[in-house]
């Protein structure tokens, strides 16, 4: 018996000490394994290459700090939010959003919300939709507005309408200053953001006894260790998903019954502070991918790349897929008061026009800069 229960001791120690240094190991690997891998990746094709107007070396540096050296802050109300960076062509700052080469003075303010076409995935600082605002306000002599870009990956009508009221309640406004918000790839009724769920979990011991705090605090120690996020990813590469119940940001497999509804009154709700504040609010509908402009379009037309990774277009059957759910969200979406549907901005673009599934080339994100001046150009002084 108690060579058995040496034996079983041995046994599990040897394992405890096995788990660890597993865990050890993948620490020290995987970001080396990173390295490796995107020494000489190259995450965008040619044709968008040429939009960006970047060589592949830069166009890499560009989609690392988009989308790999970048993360998310908690954001009171909201959730979450971009956290501030500094990078080459990606750069964040918790007061002023994305950066823009803002003049130092301005008698006026424009505030941009929306979701990360907002923010500008794919593109560098100078290229977002509200950078080219700016350029777009000052080549007609609108020299005293100052633009800021607190676009934010995922977020959605809801969100923006939280950023906003906390902008309002810090004092950030002025009467006669403006509040734009370009609303629909993210739409989806009343939905969770990207962070609820492990909030939610994260919550729980906050409100146990002391001596039973450890039952789920040991539940997110256990998800976050790395052997566990390892296999994760390898699962996730067949398809394989244990985190199914688990929100994804801007799913939308299935058209929620409350996807108008929401929209409209979050849409009249910002109105509403608006005109108490003596704010001029637009609120903007957006160009849908593979439903406006044109969707990866090569110089010998259009070209569907199989795969669906970053910066190339869904294999065929996900972009029949997505087409079908995208029209169906533009379709409902497009039919709310109080939006200016400027869906059609991309209309008069020969070449491409989105530099991912979802997300806007510079030339896009330039023509509905230009769309949006012309709607807001009567409000202007």
């Amino acid at each position: 018996m108690k060579k058995f229960l040496s034996n079983t001791t041995t046994v599990i120690a040897s394992t405890i000490i096995l788990f660890i240094l597993v865990n050890i190991i993948i620490i020290l690997i995987w970001p080396v394994y990173l390295d490796f891998k995107f020494k000489d990746y190259r995450p965008y094709s040619a044709e968008i290459n040429e939009q960006l107007r970047m060589n592949e070396k830069d166009s890499l540096q560009l989609y690392l700090e988009t989308w790999i050296d970048r993360s998310f802050n908690y954001s009171q109300f909201a959730e979450h939010e971009e956290s501030p960076t500094k990078g080459k062509y990606v750069n964040i700052s918790k007061e002023f959003g994305r950066k823009i080469d803002n003049p130092t003075d301005c008698s006026r303010k424009i505030f941009v919300y929306g979701g990360s076409t907002t923010f500008g995935y794919n593109v560098a600082d100078y290229q977002t939709i509200p950078a080219y605002l700016l350029k777009t306000l000052e080549k007609n002599n609108f020299t005293n507005y100052c633009v800021y870009n607190f676009g934010g990956g995922s977020y959605f009508s809801t969100q923006e309408n939280i950023r906003f009221t906390k902008h309002i309640l810090t004092a950030r406004y002025n009467k006669g200053d403006f509040a734009l918000f370009i609303d629909g790839h993210n739409e989806s009724g009343f939905r969770k953001t990207r962070a609820t769920d492990f909030l939610k979990e994260s919550f729980k011991p906050a409100n146990e006894k002391f001596w039973n705090m450890y039952k789920y605090t040991f539940v997110i120690f256990i998800k976050s260790l790395p052997v566990i996020q390892f296999s994760n990813r390898l699962l996730k590469r067949f398809n394989i998903d244990l985190d199914k119940n688990v929100s994804r940001a801007g799913s939308i497999k299935l058209i929620p019954d409350d996807l108008l509804m929401v929209y409209e009154k979050n849409i009249k709700v910002r109105s509403s502070i608006c005109e108490t504040e003596k704010i001029n609010c637009f609120s903007f509908l957006q160009p849908f991918a593979t439903v406006h402009g044109n969707y990866f379009v090569t110089k010998d037309g259009i070209e569907i790349k199989n795969g669906g990774k970053l910066g190339e277009a869904p294999e065929i059957g996900r972009l029949n897929e997505l087409d079908k759910e995208l029209s169906e969200k533009y379709n409902i979406l497009k039919n709310a008061e109080g939006t200016i549907n400027i869906s059609s901005s991309l209309d008069n673009i020969n070449g491409l026009t989105w530099c991912d599934g979802s997300h806007y080339c510079p030339n896009g994100n330039e023509a509905i800069a230009k769309r949006i001046f012309k709607e807001i150009k009567s409000k202007l002084d």
